[in-house]
C-alpha cells in the first residue's frame, strides 16, 4: 500500500539579545518526514528560542504553541489516513479482484 502523504506547518524562532528572527516551514511528505520536521524545529525553539527578552516573555511561547498543535493535527490526519487506508482496503479493495 502507499505511504500516505501529510502536511505541516512548523515555526521556528532564535531570540538575540535584542532582535529575533522568526520561520514558518509546510513540509508536506510522509509522516516520518512531518514529525522529523517538527522535532527539528521544537529542538531549535527549545535551544535558541530564549536568548531575547520578547521570546522569553512572548514569542518563544507562541512558537512551542503553535508547534504542539501542529503535532495534535498531524496525529490526527495521519490516524484519519490510517482509518481510510483500512475502510479502502475493507470494502473498496477487495471487490476489484
Amino acid at each position: 500500500p502507499e505511504v500516505p502523504t501529510v502536511q505541516v506547518t512548523t515555526m521556528s524562532h532564535v531570540g538575540a539579545l535584542i532582535f529575533w528572527f522568526n520561520q514558518r516551514r509546510t513540509v508536506q511528505g510522509s509522516y516520518a518526514q512531518c514529525d522529523s520536521a517538527l522535532r527539528s524545529a521544537q529542538t531549535q525553539n527549545l535551544i535558541f528560542g530564549w536568548w531575547s527578552f520578547f521570546s522569553i516573555l512572548i514569542l518563544n511561547w507562541v512558537t512551542l504553541l503553535h508547534n504542539s498543535n501542529a503535532r495534535k493535527r498531524l496525529n490526527r490526519d495521519a490516524q484519519q489516513a490510517r482509518e481510510y487506508a483500512l475502510w479502502w482496503h475493507t470494502y473498496v479493495g477487495t471487490n476489484q479482484r
